[in-house]
């Protein structure tokens, strides 16, 4: 850690030089976050008689973006995370001594306009991009760092339109960067392109979007970022069985017209054909919330989601939506939303249906907030599908299974930018044991010991 210090100081003496002569304007911020979390459980199985669960964990993580902008038209942004560093952990950093290198690349891109055009932004290189949605519940398709080119334009102050080309994935083995690596041109590639137009009227927004992606058949779907969620569960096993062509559309909507109620909705469809229809994998999924911003205490809200499943034909592909890397949320324990260092589930909504309510923001005591989550989920896969031998892990909701959140948050501003945080998620799974018994037990766990599952986390945040 002094190393990368004495590295960062010395990097803004030059660039401070630089700037005198250029006029760069250098501009960072981030943030640092450390935190304990206590797990009684994972999968809603008691550990009895068996292998014992990590229960308890430190970690964490600092991330900082530093941008250096020459002109009001041209910037680049590096953005660099260390961790997450496991308290203990050689692997991560965290052991005596703490030396691992853990320095990882978050953002490397620039942005700029056109001098005689500035509507018009153009960003390059590995950047966040996020399919659009509502911004209650966050994309349930693509949510993550990628390497790309965006290209973005405000026509005026009702439409604007987002061009987006993303190179997800790319297959070449050991000969990466070799000119004489033998794999099929066009074949050993995921490609995601992205077309959305974000209107905005007067108290109503609507982002409708399309994407098409090109999946190459030389990539293994096992085991690779961003492919395993574009395949059938019980398809090829091993391989595409040929090039395909992976899309969704939808649309992001947020009502403020209503106000002191604002309503947020999301509907997506997404389908991947193969040439096996096994293989085959399209689904779609909706979800509205409202919340009331009435009151200056709190915000009350309700919410709700409905994805298509599995049926019982194991033949006929995957009726869940396809998905690259998602980030759709719903509470912070069991469908992710975590405030702090891996301390949620992050479940797969696809295949799943459930309602809730939050009260988010109360406050009796000035700098003390405390957010109130409960839901309710169910799954929408058919319980046969996992009876007829589907490959569908332990742990995904059927039909005849359901789970009961409930997370209250608490924060308490000691400062401005320094917070502490004290969380407590709660999870009472019912799942079906005729339907899981011989899936948990290949596992190691036995369907008869489910238990409630909660974790506590308390944790610092500080952003500068």
């Amino acid at each position: 850690m002094k190393k990368l210090l004495v590295l960062f100081a010395l990097a803004a003496m030059v660039l401070g030089a630089a700037g005198l002569a250029n006029a760069l304007d250098v501009k960072a911020k981030g943030a640092f976050e450390a935190n304990y979390n206590y797990w009684s459980t994972t999968d809603f199985i008691s550990s009895k008689g068996g292998n014992q669960i990590k229960h308890n964990e430190l970690v964490q993580r600092a991330r900082i973006y530093m941008d250096f902008r020459a002109n009001e038209n041209v910037n680049f942004q590096l953005g660099l995370e260390i961790g997450d560093t496991f308290w203990g952990d050689q692997a991560t950093g965290g052991d005596i001594s703490a030396d691992q290198k853990v320095i990882e690349v978050k953002r490397a891109y620039m942005e700029f306009k056109w001098p005689t055009y500035k509507s018009l932004i153009t960003t390059v290189g590995i950047q966040g991009a996020v399919f659009p949605n509502s911004g209650f519940f966050g994309s349930a398709i693509m949510d993550d760092d990628i390497a790309g080119i965006t290209v973005a334009n405000k026509w005026n102050d009702m439409a604007s339109t987002v061009v987006g080309f993303y190179r997800a994935f790319e297959n070449r083995g050991s000969g990466l960067g070799s000119h004489n690596n033998r794999v099929a041109e066009d074949q050993s590639q995921l490609d995601v392109t992205l077309l959305a137009v974000p209107l905005t009227f007067d108290g109503f927004k609507a982002t409708p979007f399309f994407s098409l992606a090109f999946l190459g058949k030389n990539i293994n779907d096992t085991g690779t970022s961003g492919n395993t969620g574009l395949t059938a569960v019980d398809g090829a096993a091993s391989a595409m069985e040929g090039q395909a062509n992976p899309w969704w559309g939808g649309a992001g909507f947020e009502v403020t017209a209503l106000d002191p109620f604002n309503i947020y909705a999301d509907f997506n469809y997404g389908a991947v054909d193969q040439k096996e229809k096994k293989a085959d994998r399209k689904g779609w999924m909706a979800d509205l919330a409202v919340t009331y911003t009435g009151l200056s205490w709190f915000t009350p809200g309700v919410y709700g989601w409905y994805s298509s499943g599995m049926d019982d034909d194991l033949n006929n592909g995957d009726e869940r939506m396809p998905i690259i890397s998602e980030g759709w949320t719903a509470g912070t324990t069991i469908f992710g939303g975590g405030r702090m260092l891996n301390n949620d589930l992050d479940k797969d909504a696809s295949g799943t249906w459930g309602v809730g309510m939050q009260l988010a923001g109360i406050s009796f005591i000035e700098d003390l907030t405390h957010d109130l989550y409960v839901y309710y989920a169910a799954g929408t896969n058919d319980a046969d599908a996992v009876k007829k031998g589907s490959a569908l892990a332990f742990g995904n909701f059927t039909d005849k299974d359901h789970v009961i959140g409930l997370d209250f948050n608490n924060t308490y501003k000691i400062m401005e930018e320094l917070s502490f945080m004290v969380d407590l998620g709660i999870g009472w799974a019912d799942f079906d044991k005729d339907t899981w018994r011989t899936k948990a037990a290949a596992s190691g766990l036995n369907i008869d010991d489910q238990t409630t599952m909660y974790r506590t986390s308390v944790g610092l945040m500080y952003k500068f």
